[in-house]
């Protein structure tokens, strides 16, 4: 869960390397907290959650895009999906709205997509490659993401339908129609995995057809394969 960042004279380093001053915030490991912590701090301690947004936004004005797990001042590209969505939509669906809301949304809608400019500040290739997935380049091109070319594409691929989710209903709340309809259509990608035939999602080829063999037993991390599993229920 976040901690504070700021020194005892409120004095903290950037993500783009600098020394700053203000309330800062760090350790958003948004893949765990976007389920549970961040929506129970909207009930128990609202203020202090739209203060971890307003470090979420601090961070893509610092380093050029929101962070899906900061760390200590760094962007690390860590798990997937892009979770500073559902943490700033549920706040602001629920009326907690203390903190630029253009610039947020803003700040979504470039976390949703593939950016081949790589226009944010990273350290070295492997974080780069974890910020910006091609992933993110095949659910843009291709509208779905291939099993055969990208590691944990159906989880990948799932966290993504949830957040394009996410941003659509804020924009529905905003008044961007367009937006509205593009974000709500890219939700429905999920449905691309589920095969009627086991009941599972499964993952896809490049070809189109299903990743083969079946196993829904079958378990191993990353090579082609999924977060966790083989496959989801």
């Amino acid at each position: 869960a976040p901690m504070t960042f700021s020194d005892v004279d409120k004095r903290h380093r950037t993500i783009d390397g600098k020394i700053a001053e203000g309330e800062s915030y760090t350790v958003f490991s948004l893949w765990d907290t976007f389920r549970a912590f961040h929506p129970l701090m909207t009930i128990i301690e609202p203020t202090q959650n739209q203060a971890y947004i307003r470090s979420l936004l601090q961070k893509y004005d610092e380093g050029g895009i929101l962070p899906k797990w900061e760390l200590w001042g760094n962007y690390t590209g860590t798990m997937t999906g892009y979770h500073s969505v559902p943490v700033i939509v549920d706040a602001y669906m629920k009326g907690q709205r203390d903190f630029d809301v253009e610039k947020a949304f803003e700040a979504m809608l470039k976390a949703s997509r593939f950016d081949s400019t790589y226009n944010f500040v990273y350290h070295d290739e492997i974080i780069k490659e974890k910020v910006m997935p091609m992933a993110k380049y095949y659910n843009d091109q291709l509208g779905y993401i291939p099993s055969d070319l990208e590691n944990e594409s159906v989880s990948k691929a799932l966290e993504f339908a949830y957040n394009d989710f996410c941003i659509a209903q804020m924009a529905k709340e905003l008044g961007k129609e367009d937006i509205h309809k593009e974000y709500l259509e890219r939700s429905k990608r999920y449905t691309q995995y589920f095969d009627k035939k086991t009941g599972y999602m499964r993952g896809k080829l490049s070809t189109g057809g299903w990743r083969e063999p079946f196993d829904p037993r079958y378990s191993r991390h990353r090579k082609r394969r999924l977060y966790r599993r083989e496959c989801f229920p």
